[in-house]
């Protein structure tokens, strides 16, 4: 992130990250309901396997991941659902 020039800049940016963060976090509930009921239709391991819990480390972005060309990127590990 680059610093805010001016305040209105700083506030601008800071809420819409925050937009970003609620519409993940709309979406990752709506993940864990559907991953739920699937469970409740069909408990098999293969399915628990197949559609995991998603936690919040899942949802951490590296900065190794975002930045192109940084040494040692190849060993970054993504969360399972990439």
């Amino acid at each position: 992130f680059q610093t805010a020039n001016s305040t209105r800049e700083g506030t601008r940016t800071k809420k819409e990250i925050q937009n970003v963060v609620a519409r993940v976090n709309k979406h990752v509930r709506g993940y864990q309901r559907a991953r739920q009921a699937i469970l409740r239709l069909d408990p098999n391991v293969d399915m628990a396997e197949k559609y995991q819990e998603t936690l919040p480390k899942d949802l951490a972005v590296s900065k190794e991941v975002t930045e192109e060309n940084i040494f040692g990127q190849r060993t970054s590990k993504l969360a399972w659902f990439w």
